[in-house]
């Protein structure tokens, strides 16, 4: 009853704290729901043509606001490309590991002699690799490249998410190990040892401290919707993490839920704001045209910071 009640509580103040940005918002008339705001992602002249390889080449215009130009993707691109390449292997990776559970499930006793090809740890370091490994590292890039052009300004401290991604992916691999190895917390989605952990919290300060100083420094007054769902994931996620991760704390049915309190949460309150907010910047800019109902993406992303956080623990 201790754990229920602290996590309604928590939830509900997570629900609070995004009451009282909606408020701050209303106030500073980030919620104009005016459609003209859909377009502060295209530079003059930018609306109605292609931003895509393919697109012809006579398209192509002098814009009024170059992010290459500026220096802004030159900047973002070293920590961009690094996080890029460690997905794009723990993808490669994670999803080898996810083909062999699979095949595993048609054919029992395949490599059933290697303790660490075993299903259970076959199946938990597809889902952790993918997880850390795979989108984290995906969504990361994709804010560290998109916050600083919707935001019209470089981003700050450039050398701090190469150092979060060398800590990340030494944590991952070692959490992996780990797994292999049959060392894990035992719990769905928290699998990599909490003493790991602890060295993935480290490397989302190396993340979150240039996003936040960017943000601060920011050159434009309305913040895109995308940028609404990335400022509140790298809000959620770090306390998430932190309080699923706490050792010794809880046990029996309490563990379970605290477990699926985080489960279903990492879902709506990370992995979530990272595809729709990467979605909402991507899709409009390689079609050439805005979002097509303004209002109605911003009414989503409150929806999701109001109401989802209280639905976690429904699996229970």
């Amino acid at each position: 009853m201790v754990t229920m009640g602290l996590l309604l509580a928590l939830s509900f103040a997570v629900s609070l704290l995004a009451l009282a940005f909606l408020i701050w918002a209303i106030s500073n008339r980030q919620l104009k729901l005016d459609q003209d705001d859909a377009k502060v992602i295209f530079a003059a002249g930018d609306e109605g043509h292609l931003d895509s390889p393919d697109a012809e080449h006579s398209t192509a215009r002098l814009h009024y606001f170059d992010a290459t130009t500026a220096g802004i993707d030159r900047i973002s691109t070293k920590p961009v490309t690094v996080l890029l390449v460690a997905a794009t292997v723990w993808l490669i990776v994670g999803s080898t590991f996810g083909l062999i559970a699979s095949l595993k499930l048609h054919w029992p006793d395949w490599l059933s002699a290697y303790a660490p090809l075993t299903f259970g740890r076959v199946r938990t370091l597809h889902l952790n690799l993918v997880i850390y490994g795979w989108l984290s590292q995906m969504g990361v890039a994709s804010m560290i490249w998109i916050l600083p052009r919707i935001f019209h300004t470089p981003l700050r401290a450039p050398r701090l998410p190469i150092i979060g991604a060398i800590l990340w992916n030494i944590a991952v691999c070692l959490g992996a190990i780990a797994i292999a190895t049959g060392w894990t917390d035992g719990e769905e989605w928290l699998e990599i040892p909490w003493q790991l952990d602890m060295l993935l919290a480290l490397a989302g300060v190396f993340f979150v401290v240039p996003l936040v100083k960017t943000t601060i420094a920011r050159q434009v007054h309305h913040i895109y919707v995308s940028g609404w769902y990335f400022l509140a994931g790298i809000l959620w996620f770090p306390c998430l993490f932190v309080i699923a991760n706490i050792p010794y704390i809880h046990s029996g049915v309490e563990e379970a839920t605290v477990n699926w309190w985080f489960a279903h949460n990492v879902l709506g309150l990370w992995l979530t704001p990272l595809g729709v907010g990467t979605a909402y910047y991507f899709i409009p800019k390689i079609i050439g045209k805005p979002i097509y109902s303004y209002s109605v993406s911003l009414l989503g992303f409150w929806g999701l910071a109001l109401f989802y956080s209280q639905v976690g623990i429904h699996h229970l």
